[in-house]
């Protein structure tokens, strides 16, 4: 849930309370018989609100850029493509802020960790700049960032490795597996 005061590392936030706000009519089927009146009243409509989401979510990316100095030029892309196509994109995103039952440090090394692996510099940038915001210390994120599990905690270490071990398609990513349900239950594992 988005309000729920332990996820403070929400990337779009906004952009999730506006896709929720905003419901698309679903296409008349090909061939639908309609007057040529209610045909043109729905694309000038359309056209509108089309034009107004648009407006929407660029000023959200607008804000997004300037509060984490991110180059979001890839949302503006993908709004001018489709404005549906983003509206849904930034839905899934929501997926990606469930946090339950898990310390706020592994949940940020997690995806800090998984970040790394695509190699993507700014993603990961973002990703601690999210992680400093939401109070994770400069030591474990100095420690995740060098790939040094003896430096870190061991609930972030254990996150660490099982995220790891996950990206690598290996095995041991099971034991961490059961040691989070263990220790957090199932929702921190859903988290993940």
């Amino acid at each position: 849930e988005l309000d729920n005061p332990e996820c403070r590392t929400e990337p779009i936030r906004h952009f999730v309370e506006f896709a929720q706000a905003v419901q698309y009519r679903t296409p008349q089927p090909a061939g639908a018989a309609m007057s040529h009146s209610e045909t043109l009243s729905r694309l000038t409509v359309g056209d509108r609100r089309s034009d107004m989401i648009k407006w929407a979510l660029r000023r959200a990316i607008d804000k997004f850029e300037r509060d984490y100095n991110y180059d979001a030029s890839y949302m503006r892309d993908m709004i001018d493509a489709s404005p549906r196509a983003a509206w849904l994109f930034f839905r899934v995103t929501a997926l990606g802020q469930f946090r339950r039952d898990l310390p706020i440090e592994a949940w940020c090394a997690a995806g800090i960790t998984a970040v790394r692996d695509e190699d993507c510099g700014p993603c990961t940038q973002l990703g601690v700049t999210m992680a400093e915001r939401a109070g994770v210390s400069p030591a474990v994120l100095r420690a995740v960032l060098a790939d040094n599990p003896d430096a870190m905690p061991p609930d972030v270490a254990l996150v660490w490795k099982f995220t790891r071990a996950t990206l690598a398609h290996d095995a041991a990513a099971d034991e961490y597996r059961e040691a989070i349900v263990k220790r957090w239950g199932r929702r921190a594992l859903v988290s993940l």
